[in-house]
């Protein structure tokens, strides 16, 4: 299918991305591949979901996440930006086979997929967003200060919240970045890259 005429027309109004794309199909579905491609073709970075589980939403993948590789291959001029609990389950080399669609626990251990594709694919991106990015950033907080240390640039802070009564409370991950600057853990520079720089170069916003 031909999005043009719609991707022309959101681009027009001024439309920076798309996402967040959830829908229960393969990673690497003919259908989404085709939708990858044309939203590359017009400068919108992709934000997906991924909840691997028989009931609910977001893009489904097996352990390793070979079919987020295959798009990522298969689409390298269209920007990933990966969201959600079986996505940062994947983090780790061992990963639960009855959790691997909530928030695991306990040491990461080497090997895991999202530090491989993101080492193998400069197309792939990642926010830091909602209890399953914070879970997987402070289960095991060595690794995840070497984890946004090594790819500080292509990683961006967000809430995964549209609630007004959230502003009432420190969101998780304004807690960890503040920690990361209070117990100086990582430098000021990333922090800056995590908090806005990223995300307004990637999308190309007016600050």
């Amino acid at each position: 299918m031909d999005f043009s005429h719609l991707l022309e027309e959101y681009t027009a109004r001024g439309c920076k991305g798309l996402g967040e794309l959830l829908p229960k199909m393969d990673f690497d579905d003919p259908r989404c591949l085709n939708l990858y491609r044309q939203a590359g073709t017009f400068g919108l970075a992709v934000l997906f979901d991924m909840q691997d589980r028989p009931t609910g939403y977001g893009l489904r993948d097996h352990f390793g996440l070979p079919r987020l590789d295959r798009a990522l291959r298969l689409c390298p001029e269209t920007i990933f930006i990966g969201h959600g609990p079986t996505l940062w389950a994947e983090i780790s080399g061992e990963v639960p086979r009855d959790n691997r669609c909530g928030y695991p626990e306990g040491p990461v251990a080497p090997g895991g997929a999202v530090p491989r594709l993101m080492r193998k694919y400069p197309n792939l991106w990642a926010d830091i967003s909602a209890g399953s990015g914070d879970n997987a950033l402070t289960r095991d907080p060595d690794f995840g200060v070497e984890f946004l240390d090594e790819f500080q640039d292509r990683l961006m802070f967000g809430s995964d919240s549209c609630k007004r009564s959230d502003v009432d409370s420190v969101w998780m991950t304004v807690d960890l970045i503040r920690d990361l600057r209070e117990n100086r853990r990582l430098s000021e520079e990333a922090r800056e890259k995590l908090k806005w720089r990223n995300a307004t170069e990637l999308l190309g916003l007016d600050v």
